[in-house]
């Protein structure tokens, strides 16, 4: 555990049996943790004592989603289930048999569907109230990471979209209603082992939404969400196969380490 703001390490936690599949936290009051134990843990951040041990998995635990309300919770293992969880409670609102193993699982920002990609490269979108997917897309390229942005259009209604990093060094945008690929660009020089979502406000108090992407030769990449989807948008028909891009990244660093994952935060003291 690290103090960003002091730049310290506070300690560590040792209540998992397994390795640590997944780190998710919930504003600064909570942190969740799944494991290849089989067990999803949450952990009250104040003085890290364990709420609750969460158990129903039969398998090790790939992943897991806090919903954007803080009051529940979704995670995939290698039983080929994903567990809806009451973080209320503590308790399971929901198994769904899959018929898959689920790599990773993401809600989108509304918190009314949720994605899941499994080792065979598909993305499956679920509603939160069904069991059953509603919508499915299959990758060419091994799947590393994705996550759901939206867009705001010309009469102020919001559109969600899923957003791929993939092996192909490229991001691939998706619609999850029906599955097609809106566009793709290529954003590093080699794979992007992670994308992650945040936002800062400029100087005029405006908030500006961002993309956070690393890839595996060592590289840090910021870019601005909005100008991503309007060059993938706008690209024509015959450019989303392989689309080129003029875009320049609004900040870059090189590591030197390799780079497997990424997690992004609002800085506080960019807000007023």
């Amino acid at each position: 555990l690290f103090d960003l703001k002091r730049q310290k390490e506070l300690g560590s936690l040792h209540e998992h049996a397994g390795t640590i599949s997944k780190l998710e936290f919930f504003g600064s009051s909570h942190m969740i943790s799944a494991s290849t134990d089989a067990k999803i843990i949450i952990f009250r951040t104040k003085d890290w004592e364990v709420l609750k041990v969460l158990r129903g998995h039969l398998k090790p635990i790939n992943d897991i989603s806090i919903h954007p309300s803080g009051k529940l919770a979704i995670s995939v293992a290698q039983d080929y289930t994903a567990i809806l969880w009451n973080l209320l409670t503590g308790q399971k609102s929901m198994r769904t048999k899959l018929g898959y193993e689920g790599q990773l699982i993401r809600f989108n920002s509304a918190g009314d569907f949720y994605a899941i990609s499994d080792k065979s490269n598909n993305v499956y979108v679920y509603s939160i109230t069904k069991a059953a997917s509603q919508a499915q897309f299959l990758m060419k390229s091994r799947i590393l990471d994705f996550v759901f942005v939206s867009n705001t259009s010309k009469d102020d209604t919001k559109k969600d979209y899923i957003l791929v990093a993939a092996e192909n060094k490229s991001v691939h945008l998706f619609d999850p209603v029906s599955s097609n690929l809106i566009g793709s660009v290529k954003l590093h020089d080699n794979r992007i082992k992670g994308v992650c979502k945040t936002s800062i406000l400029d100087n005029n108090d405006t908030t500006v939404e961002l993309l956070v992407t690393v890839s595996s030769d060592s590289k840090v990449k910021v870019w601005s969400l909005n100008s991503i989807l309007e060059n993938i948008l706008n690209s024509s028909e015959k450019d989303k196969s392989e689309s080129n891009t003029d875009l320049t990244a609004l900040a870059e660093f090189d590591s030197g380490c390799r780079l497997t994952c990424v997690a992004a935060s609002v800085d506080p003291l960019s807000y007023k």
